[in-house]
C-alpha cells in the first residue's frame, strides 16, 4: 500500500527539500508533488430559478492577474509566485488576518454585483410572472428547471474539479499545461453533453409527465425542457472557458455576462406574457440568455490560453484528474439532489402547493447564496496556504479566515430569516403564509450548509474529498426518507422539515469525521458562531418586520416589491444590532467602509 509521502506511478513529480522558498517546513504530505496535481474543488451550487444562468457562471473574485509570462512550472520553487518572485505575497510583511480578509472582501464584490442584479430584477418581476403566466404554468417551469439542472449535473465532475487543477496550474504558471487539459475536457464534455442531451430529448415527454401539473400544457413542457437540452450541451462546452477566467482572477466579465442574461429575461418574459406565448416564450427566453455569456467569457479564456498546445494531456495528469472528478461527481449529484429533490417532490407529490413552494424555496436559496459570493475567494486562499506553507500554518490562517466567514453567514440567516417570514408572504401575495414559512425555514437550513462550507473546503484542499461525498450523501438520504414520510400529511412544509433535519445530521457528521480522519484540521465553526448575538439580532429583526407586516402592508404599503422592501427595512437595525454585539461599534464601522469601498 502507498503512504501519502510517495509519488502516484505515472505521474510528473518534482522533488521538495522540505521547506518552502520562504524557508518554512512544508508538510511531508506534500513533500512530492506532481506536476499538475491541484488543491481543492466544490461542487456548483444551484442559483435561482429565473434564469439557467446562474447555476452555471457564478464566480467569484480575488486580485486580477495573468500568468501569461508566467516561468514554467518545471522551473519554479514551491513558494516562488506566478510573476517569478520569491516568496509568498504574505511574506513580504502584510498582516495575515488583514490580507485575509482584504482579499475575502475584495474578491466577493465583482460576484456580489453579478449576484444582486438578479435579485433586484427578481424582487420586481417574479411576482408580476408568477400573475402573468398563472401559478400552473409557473408551476411547470420550476418542475422543468430542477429536472434539467438535476441532468445538467451528470458532468462527469468535470466543472467543478477544473477548479481545483486550473487554480493550480495557473498558480504555477504553467500556461501549455492549462491548455491541453482544457482541451482534454472539452472533448470529454463534448461526449457527456451529446449524451445527456440525446437523453433528455428523447425522454422529455416521460420526464415531464412524471408531474400532474404539466397536464395543463404537456407540449409546452415537453418543448420547454427540449430546449434547456440544447442549454445543457451550451453551457458545459463553455464552463471550461468559464473556469479559466475564474483561475486567472478575471470576474468582471462573468458579472457583465450575468447583468446582460437578465437584461433578456427581463425583456423575454415581459414579451411572453403580452403575447401569451407561454411556456414557449419562456424556452426561448433561457436560450437567448446564453448569448452574453457565450460570446464574453469564451474570447477572454481563448487570449490566456497558449495556442500552441491544443491537443491532450498526458495520460497521468488524466488518469489523476478522473480518480478525482468521480468523487466529485457523485458529491454533485448529492447537492443537486439536495437543492433541487424537494421541488420535485412536491410537484409530484403535492402539486398545488409546487408555485408557493418554490418561489419562497427560490427567494431563500438567492438570499442565501449572496454569502457564497466569497465562495471561491476562500477557496483560493486556502489553496495558495496550503500550496505554500506546512499543514500547521496553514490551519491557523484558515481558522482565521473561517472566523470571519462564521460571523458574517449567522448574522445574514440569522437576521433574513423572520424578515423573510414576513416579506415574503407580503411580496407574493398568494392568499397564504406557505410561501413565507418555506423561505424562512429554507434561509435556516441553507444556514447549516454555509456555516460548513470552509470545512468542506479544507478537506477538499488536503485531497480528503470523500468528506464532502460523505456530507452530501447522508444530507439527502436523511432528506428524501424523512421527505417521504413528511410530505403527504404536512405538505410542502414537511419536505422543507427534511431538508433542515438532514442538513444538521449532515453537519454532525462532518465534524465527527474531520476530527478523526484529518491529520490537521482547522477550528470547528460551531465554537465560532455567535449564537446570542445572532439571537437577539434575529428577535429585533422579527419585530421590525412583524410590524410592518401587521400594521402598514395592505394599508399604506401596497403588496408586492414595495411590501418585501419595506419589511427588509425594519429588520435592517437587527444587523446593526448583530453587529455591534459581535464586531463591537468600530469594528462594524471599518468592515462597511471596507465593503462599501471596494462594492
Amino acid at each position: 500500500m502507498m503512504t501519502s509521502e510517495q509519488p502516484r506511478p505515472g505521474a510528473p513529480l518534482r522533488k521538495s527539500s522540505g521547506t518552502s522558498a520562504s524557508g518554512r517546513p512544508v508538510s511531508p504530505r506534500r513533500a512530492w508533488l506532481p506536476q499538475d496535481s491541484g488543491v481543492f474543488s466544490r461542487a456548483p451550487e444551484i442559483g435561482p430559478v429565473d434564469g439557467i444562468l446562474d447555476s452555471y457562471d457564478r464566480a467569484p473574485d480575488f486580485d486580477e492577474a495573468t500568468t501569461q509570462d508566467a516561468p514554467s512550472a518545471g522551473h519554479m520553487k514551491r513558494g516562488d509566485s506566478p510573476t517569478g518572485e520569491q516568496g509568498h505575497e504574505q511574506d513580504k510583511g502584510a498582516p495575515v488576518q488583514a490580507t485575509d480578509r482584504k482579499a475575502i472582501l475584495k474578491g466577493t464584490a465583482w460576484q456580489a454585483l453579478g449576484q444582486f442584479t438578479p435579485l433586484i430584477i427578481n424582487l420586481a418581476l417574479t411576482p408580476f410572472i408568477i400573475s402573468g403566466l398563472g401559478q400552473t404554468i409557473y408551476g411547470i417551469f420550476l418542475v422543468a428547471v430542477a429536472v434539467q439542472l438535476f441532468i445538467a449535473a451528470l458532468d462527469g465532475g468535470v466543472s467543478a474539479s477544473s477548479a481545483r487543477y486550473f487554480t493550480i496550474l495557473v498558480g504555477k504558471g504553467d500556461t501549455a499545461g492549462l491548455t491541453r487539459l482544457l482541451t482534454t475536457l472539452l472533448g470529454f464534455s463534448a461526449v457527456t453533453s451529446a449524451v445527456l442531451f440525446g437523453f433528455t430529448w428523447h425522454f422529455a415527454p416521460q420526464l415531464m409527465g412524471f408531474f400532474p401539473a404539466t397536464a395543463a400544457d404537456p407540449e409546452g413542457a415537453v418543448f420547454l425542457l427540449r430546449s434547456m437540452a440544447c442549454i445543457i450541451v451550451i453551457a458545459q462546452l463553455r464552463s471550461g472557458f468559464q473556469q479559466v477566467v475564474w483561475a486567472h482572477g478575471t470576474f468582471a466579465w462573468n458579472s457583465l455576462s450575468t447583468f446582460i442574461g437578465h437584461l433578456i429575461y427581463v425583456v423575454g418574459m415581459v414579451a411572453t406574457i403580452h403575447y401569451d406565448w407561454g411556456l414557449h416564450g419562456i424556452a426561448w427566453t433561457q436560450l437567448a440568455q446564453q448569448i452574453a455569456p457565450t460570446v464574453l467569457i469564451i474570447p477572454t479564456a481563448w487570449k490566456r490560453l497558449d495556442h500552441r498546445h491544443f491537443r491532450f494531456t498526458d495520460w497521468a495528469t488524466a488518469k489523476d484528474f478522473l480518480s478525482y472528478a468521480w468523487k466529485v461527481q457523485l458529491s454533485s449529484i448529492m447537492n443537486v439532489i439536495g437543492a433541487q429533490g424537494d421541488i420535485m417532490l412536491v410537484g409530484r407529490f403535492a402539486s398545488a402547493q409546487t408555485t408557493p413552494f418554490g418561489a419562497g424555496s427560490n427567494f431563500a436559496q438567492t438570499l442565501g447564496n449572496v454569502p457564497m459570493n466569497a465562495h471561491v475567494p476562500l477557496q483560493t486562499a486556502v489553496g495558495h496556504h496550503l500550496g505554500t506553507l506546512s499543514e500547521a500554518e496553514a490551519a491557523e490562517r484558515v481558522s482565521k479566515m473561517q472566523l470571519l466567514w462564521v460571523r458574517g453567514v449567522w448574522g445574514w440567516v440569522a437576521v433574513g430569516a423572520p424578515a423573510a417570514l414576513f416579506g415574503v408572504t407580503a411580496w407574493l401575495n398568494l392568499g397564504s403564509s406557505l410561501t413565507g414559512n418555506v423561505a424562512c425555514l429554507v434561509l435556516l437550513s441553507f444556514g447549516m450548509l454555509l456555516l460548513a462550507q470552509v470545512q468542506l473546503l479544507w478537506a477538499q484542499g488536503l485531497g480528503r474529498s470523500e468528506l464532502s461525498l460523505w456530507y452530501g450523501l447522508v444530507s439527502t438520504v436523511v432528506n428524501l426518507s424523512l421527505t417521504v414520510v413528511l410530505i403527504k400529511p404536512y405538505g410542502a412544509m414537511g419536505s422543507v422539515v427534511a431538508t433542515a433535519i438532514g442538513r444538521v445530521i449532515a453537519a454532525v457528521l462532518l465534524e465527527w469525521l474531520m476530527a478523526r480522519r484529518l491529520p490537521t484540521n482547522i477550528a470547528s465553526p460551531w465554537h465560532q458562531v455567535p449564537w446570542l448575538q445572532g439571537v437577539a439580532g434575529s428577535i429585533v429583526s422579527a419585530l421590525g418586520a412583524w410590524a410592518v407586516f401587521t400594521f402598514l402592508v395592505g394599508s399604506i404599503v401596497p403588496y408586492g416589491p414595495l411590501a418585501l422592501f419595506a419589511c427588509g427595512l425594519a429588520a435592517a437595525p437587527g444587523m446593526v444590532v448583530y453587529g455591534v454585539l459581535t464586531f463591537g461599534v468600530d469594528g462594524s464601522r471599518q468592515m462597511l467602509r471596507k465593503v462599501l469601498r471596494r462594492g
